[in-house]
């Protein structure tokens, strides 16, 4: 029988984004949360040196990249930045849906207890503490 979450470890959660679905597949991010505390969060993206795999993003289905008031900021520049630099065809080759964040706070602000208010108050500081790293461009 599986025992039960003890105070005696600390436990985190992992989840990894790669290059594929073989075990030989490289990091592209890296996240890492506690589970007892959720201000320690660990995220760091890595530059890999393989090409990443279409079967990477079908076992999550779709690919759904967010960003927090991306309609009026992110997604232009990106848009912009890849048409400068002749990616943009290979970038809507992935089918990629964008999904702003702020939106979807907006909806549902007056829900407290909310997953979106949750992300409110943590996830989306530490990105913003997190945004000065260096950002992975992906060769697509």
């Amino acid at each position: 029988m599986a025992s039960s979450p003890s105070t005696e470890f600390a436990y985190l959660v992992l989840d990894l984004e790669t290059t594929g679905l073989e075990r030989t597949s490289e990091i592209l991010q890296l996240c890492c949360m506690s589970i007892d505390n959720t201000d320690d969060l660990l995220s760091m993206y890595m530059l890999p040196t393989a090409e990443i795999k279409p079967s990477a993003s079908k076992v999550t289905g779709c690919p759904v990249l967010i960003a927090h008031n991306g309609y009026s900021f992110d997604f232009p520049i990106l848009y912009n930045s890849l048409k400068a630099q002749g990616l943009l065809s290979q970038f809507l080759q992935i089918n990629v849906k964008l999904l702003d964040s702020l939106t979807l706070l907006k909806r549902h602000a007056s829900q407290k207890n909310s997953l979106i208010h949750q992300c409110k108050s943590k996830s989306i500081s530490a990105l913003h503490q997190r945004s000065s790293a260096p950002m992975m461009l992906q060769k697509m």
